[in-house]
């Protein structure tokens, strides 16, 4: 069963979107896109990434005064627990100038973690305990830029963007045990929702490797915001080109950083992500 489940799982997120695939890749053979029209980008392409990360929520009805506290979470890597995983991205071009847009969509259920601690009216508790506590998140990351060509030849080709990016993301936490000192129910919940907003700067472009259709698509961009510290996405790999479009298999990662204390303290997604692109 536990097989059967897993192997599900991996379907949905394989099966996931039809896309339209920006800075991923060259273009295809047949397609200029630089001759001053309108161009597109059309990409089927899934991404399966782990997770890692501090997250605080909120546990209600604490004693010590009846006011509320928080329980940092700290969740390992975990495939298995990933439910579904789709991702749209796109890119319009006409000469030098580009729009770009990727959109990723995640959903994590029972990640077995750990409770660190908890901040009580008295004072914190730390609680040394790593059993019986599962850790939920679902997370919508919309990246959002213009971008100018400013190097291009056969070696390959450089872009320069700017742009913004939004997280939405909703924290889950189940617990099933006796703490110390009756710190906390033998059983309870507690949930946390995050939005934010970053204004951020990259670059992106294809690596040509030698004279062969082989070549190496990269992106990589920073970005900070009133509620979070910094936040990144980069992504790196390998693709083929065809007559037809391209193949591409890079490793993705977005990593938020909001600081110690914050409710989003650190979350870091990174998986391989694989891609069928074909461009008119």
């Amino acid at each position: 069963m536990q097989r059967t489940n897993r192997s599900k799982r991996l379907a949905m997120a394989f099966g996931a979107a039809v896309c339209l695939g920006g800075g991923q890749g060259a273009a295809a053979a047949e397609v200029n896109m630089y001759d001053g029209n309108w161009h597109y980008d059309l990409a089927i392409y899934a991404w399966l990434p782990g997770i890692s990360g501090d997250v605080n929520v909120n546990v209600p009805n604490l004693p010590g005064g009846g006011g509320s506290g928080s329980a940092s979470v700290a969740p390992s890597s975990y495939i298995d627990s990933l439910q579904f995983a789709a991702m749209i991205a796109g890119q319009a071009r006409k000469g030098d100038f580009a729009l770009f847009s990727d959109l990723d969509y995640v959903d994590f259920a029972d990640l077995k973690t750990r409770v660190r601690n908890v901040s009580l009216p008295g004072g914190r508790v730390t609680l040394p305990l790593n059993e019986d506590a599962n850790f939920g998140l679902k997370a919508l990351v919309w990246t959002a830029v213009g971008s100018y060509t400013v190097a291009r030849s056969n070696a390959g080709t450089l872009d320069l963007a700017a742009g913004v990016r939004y997280l939405g993301m909703r924290t889950s936490l189940d617990w099933n045990y006796s703490s110390p000192n009756g710190v906390l129910g033998r059983s309870g919940d507690a949930s946390a929702d995050i939005n934010l907003w970053d204004g951020i700067v990259g670059a992106y472009g294809n690596i040509a490797l030698g004279d062969s259709n082989w070549y190496i698509p990269y992106y990589a961009d920073i970005g900070a915001g009133t509620h979070s510290n910094w936040s990144s996405m980069a992504w790196a790999g390998i693709g083929y080109r065809f007559d037809w479009g391209n193949v591409l298999l890079v490793y993705k990662n977005i990593y938020y950083d909001q600081g110690s204390g914050k409710p989003l303290q650190d979350l870091n997604l990174g998986g391989g992500a694989l891609a069928v692109t074909f461009r008119w």
